[in-house]
């Protein structure tokens, strides 16, 4: 009796017994985890790349720990109802995890009860693979080149194709980047949305295609001054 709040807190102040009785007393009780990480084909993904996983709890209490880091969670909690105190087992839903400035789970998908298994949380990440293919707008055949890539954090690298213009990404975290070839006449920034594997060709403009172009455009010129300087003849 008394002071109903006092039941969550580590210590009972001022509680009065006159006479004997019998207490039920519940505990709630915490566990030390880890995390570990893998891809939908269970191979390990390094926790270092996970800039932070958040967990919600079936208690709406809200955790938010980095992927190399640990956390302590409540895995069983009494539960007070109209009756006596019983130990209900908590379960935890994972809410983001982080990976290169985009989530890599679906919001509540995967849920676990932290009682059961060994201290260590698996999780599997959505991690995509891409193979750009560059390729000369005009003529088709394939273009050694560098390709720029700017990750959702707003990282950017470049990346050199092999000789065939090709080149292969792997363990990409899914979400939106941008691409462009480098090193050409012209190459169109495109918007990339990585939501599954996928083959992306990126077509540019190359020096030889500048140079056709402009004999194309001389040539035209040459008829056209031409045809002119014979119907200036003939009105003569």
């Amino acid at each position: 009796h008394g002071d109903a709040d006092q039941g969550y807190t580590p210590a009972l102040d001022g509680v009065r017994i006159d006479h004997r009785m019998r207490l039920k007393v519940a505990f709630q009780e915490k566990r030390t985890f880890h995390f570990a990480f893998v891809d939908q084909t269970q191979h390990p993904v390094d926790p270092a790349r996970v800039g932070a996983v958040t967990l919600r709890s079936d208690a709406n209490r809200t955790d938010t720990v980095a992927g190399s880091g640990s956390l302590d969670l409540v895995t069983v909690r009494p539960g007070i109802g109209d009756g006596p105190p019983v130990a209900k087992e908590a379960t935890y839903s994972v809410q983001s995890v982080m990976i290169d400035g985009t989530n890599v789970v679906n919001v509540g998908e995967q849920r676990f009860r932290p009682t059961q298994g060994e201290p260590v949380l698996e999780i599997v990440v959505l991690l995509r693979s891409v193979h750009f293919r560059v390729r000369d707008r005009f003529l088709g055949h394939p273009v050694a080149t560098t390709v720029q890539i700017t990750y959702p954090d707003g990282r950017r690298f470049d990346l050199p194709t092999d000789a065939g213009g090709e080149l292969v990404l792997q363990n990409l975290a899914r979400g939106t980047y941008r691409v462009s070839a480098q090193g050409q006449a012209y190459a169109v920034d495109q918007e990339l949305a990585l939501s599954r594997s996928q083959f992306v060709d990126l077509n540019v403009l190359t020096y030889v295609d500048v140079a056709i172009a402009a004999g194309v455009v001389l040539v035209v010129l040459v008829m056209l001054l031409w045809v002119g300087m014979i119907r200036a003849r003939r009105h003569r």
